[in-house]
């Protein structure tokens, strides 16, 4: 009710600052602008003035202090002068004319439309409340509308019609992979399927394989090493920090290898390689990242260690 109330009474002061100009008894000249009437006084004092030397032009010739030859010539640069003004003067005029008055609406016509405009939207407030759909609140919070719990929920294991088979493409892959005919590339796409569902064993596996028949990818290389700090197995610290600086030696700047380094040199207790390589790790990551809060754990283990 509040809000009706507050509605009517927005609205009412529009129609009231719309409809007060509309009852003025004339209406207001609306002036020039930033514009005046300068132009226009130029023209007309440059019109007397040539107006003024025609006159003494000819007293002259009257008074005979010039020669007929002289008069005339003066005549007429005089006049070509004056009819140059006069265009120019003609046209301030017509640039600068005087505004129209417009007469003022009709009083009844104004209130007429005033009431017609607040009754049509009163109206419309209400038809709207009138209608099936309320956009305040949930048709099924009281009832009115069930919730079809049949329809809503997907069938056969939450896929939909022409929804892709997760589970066919990683058994055509994996198929793929264990023939030994797989890409690289195919092979990645594998690894990605893995790493979504969370099968890291089975993609130590699959990795052990790829770096077999593609050793100088480093995606291989590097994602080997993510996946034997997850599923260690024993022997796993001489081939990881070869990789690792394998990687290092080809990237300098690939700042996860050096973390793997770092790791296994520790496992290796080669704790000052393995202080020397997280020292200069650590000002290179992200003040407070995961990874900068990892190294520096290690490297307070170290110290600890040290003393």
């Amino acid at each position: 009710m509040s809000v009706t109330i507050l509605s009517l009474v927005l609205l009412a002061g529009a129609l009231l600052a719309c409809g007060l100009p509309l009852w003025r008894g004339t209406a207001r000249p609306l002036g020039r602008g930033l514009e005046d009437d300068a132009p226009l006084h130029r023209w007309e004092s440059e019109r007397t003035r040539l107006i003024g030397q025609l006159q003494d032009n000819d007293m002259a010739l009257a008074e005979g202090r010039v020669t007929p030859a002289a008069h005339a010539a003066t005549a007429t640069r005089l006049g070509e002068e004056a009819e140059a003004v006069m265009d120019r003067l003609r046209a301030a005029r017509r640039a600068f004319a005087p505004t129209e008055h417009a007469p003022p609406p009709g009083r009844a016509g104004t209130a007429l439309a005033l009431v017609a405009t607040a009754a049509l939207t009163v109206g419309s407030a209400y038809l709207a409340r009138w209608q099936d759909i309320d956009l305040v609140g949930s048709p099924h919070a009281d009832g009115r509308v069930p919730i079809d719990i049949a329809g809503a929920m997907p069938a056969d294991g939450g896929l939909g019609a022409g929804a892709p088979d997760i589970g066919a493409m990683v058994a055509g892959l994996e198929a793929r992979v264990a023939e030994g005919g797989a890409s690289a590339d195919e092979i990645k796409m594998l690894l990605r399927s893995y790493d979504t569902l969370g099968r890291i064993e089975e993609a130590r596996a699959v990795l052990d394989a790829a770096i077999e028949r593609f050793p100088n990818d480093p995606e291989f290389r590097l994602g080997w090493l993510r996946a034997a700090v997850s599923v260690p197995q024993p022997d796993d610290g001489a081939r990881a920090l070869a990789l690792a600086e394998g990687l290092i030696a080809e990237m300098p700047d690939l700042l996860e290898a050096h973390w793997y380094r770092g790791l296994y040199l520790i496992e290796a207790d080669r704790t000052d390689e393995a202080r020397n390589a997280l020292m200069w790790l650590a000002p290179r990551l992200p003040a407070e990242s995961p990874a900068h809060r990892a190294v520096a754990a290690r490297l307070e283990a170290l110290a600890g260690a040290a003393n």
